[in-house]
């Protein structure tokens, strides 16, 4: 079997799906119970992973705890544990960090992780993985946005660079914020012109909410899709925590379909965004005879055999990790060259570019990008 290019298709994601679908679904759940009885899951995969968290809570509110192994049982359900205690700490540092903000007449709003669960598409706050808080604020209140946050005692931890600062919250925690001035980095030559969206006509679209006594903006949901999108295809598609961010969204919130399309086709990823509601809106996944026959046959013990897929699959995986590590090298390598002073230096840059990049480096804007993007 050829090994996937991405995470959609892959067993993980399958079983992700089939455990998302179970909540809502009878014939889903019948076949995550399967999966669970079986030790069809991936653990090892998915274990390490961001979704771990949401996967247990799935599986242990359904009642199906019980059939997994001890070891992996305790394993999962600490994973829970401290995702929600971390959670809990990163709110809680947004929350004085909107204070900071709105104090200095600003109102930030919200990224990824931390909008989602607001909003309520998560409905526990443990089952979303983040590392961090991401808030937007427009170019124009960006420094003065700064100053409320040194203001606040949050320290910055990392040099202002392209598109956001990062600031380390006061103790107890040791929460990481980044606050975004755009939410793309518009100055990285390998994300110039790739991602069009417009953060101030989103903030403009976006409706006033309340959180923890302070004012913040929370995105509409066209926007907040789009985002994650984009996100994604910035990562390309290497995670399996946008399929449940996606899913779960577009199963919270009536999407119109119209503006997300207009909103994609102008931001330039129209096509990635047809694929990915492509796929978040499958339904074969719940037929888990497939998804066992189709990965490994049927024999019951399949999940402890070395079949040729499992090692293709692992091989190509470890070759895209390597694959990543160097392009991530040789990207920090061009934007630290196209940040330099010299002409000469930024056409090296250009030039140690790899030709798609270099092609989108040099194409003329579609649309508009002004700094509010």
């Amino acid at each position: 079997m050829k090994a996937p290019e991405n995470i959609f298709g892959t067993r993980a994601a399958m079983c992700l799906l089939t455990a998302l679908e179970s909540e809502r679904n009878e014939e889903a759940r019948r076949g995550l119970e399967t999966l669970v009885e079986k030790n069809a899951i991936p653990w090892g995969e998915m274990l390490p992973g961001p979704v771990a968290p949401l996967m247990w809570d799935i599986i242990d509110r359904a009642g199906m705890s019980s059939m997994l192994k001890e070891e992996l049982r305790k394993a999962l359900e600490a994973r829970f544990i401290a995702q929600t205690g971390k959670n809990i700490a990163m709110l809680e540092a947004m929350g004085k960090a909107a204070a900071a903000l709105n104090g200095a007449g600003i109102i930030p709003a919200p990224l990824k992780g931390a909008a989602l669960i607001i909003s309520g598409v998560y409905a526990r706050p443990g089952r979303r993985a983040m590392t961090d808080i991401d808030l937007l604020v427009s170019p124009e209140e960006f420094p003065a946005a700064v100053e409320a946050m040194r203001g606040a005692g949050f320290r910055e931890s990392a040099p202002k660079r392209g598109h956001h600062a990062t600031y380390a919250a006061p103790p107890p925690f040791p929460v990481i914020i980044e606050l975004h001035r755009r939410l793309f980095d518009r100055d990285n030559p390998v994300y110039r012109y790739a991602y069009g969206m417009d953060g101030a006509e989103a903030a403009a679209r976006a409706s006033r909410a309340a959180f923890k006594g302070c004012d913040i903006l929370l995105f509409s949901p066209e926007d907040m899709f789009l985002h994650l999108v984009c996100h994604a295809v910035k990562e390309r598609f290497g995670s399996l925590k946008f399929i449940a961010d996606a899913r779960l969204l577009k199963a919270a919130f009536p999407i119109d379909e119209g503006k997300l399309a207009a909103a994609a086709e102008k931001a330039g990823c129209d096509g990635k965004l047809r694929k990915t509601v492509k796929y978040v809106d499958k339904v074969e996944f719940i037929q888990t005879d497939n998804i066992i026959e189709k990965y490994f046959g049927p024999d019951d013990n399949y999940y402890i055999i070395d079949r040729p897929a499992d090692v293709a699959r692992e091989r190509s995986g470890k070759e895209r990790s390597a694959f990543k590590t160097v392009r991530s090298a040789v990207e920090e390598f061009i934007y630290q060259m196209s940040q330099a002073e010299g002409a000469a230096r930024k056409a090296a840059a250009v030039a140690l570019m790899p030709g798609y990049l270099r092609r989108r480096w040099k194409r003329r804007l579609d649309v508009s990008q002004d700094d509010s993007n």
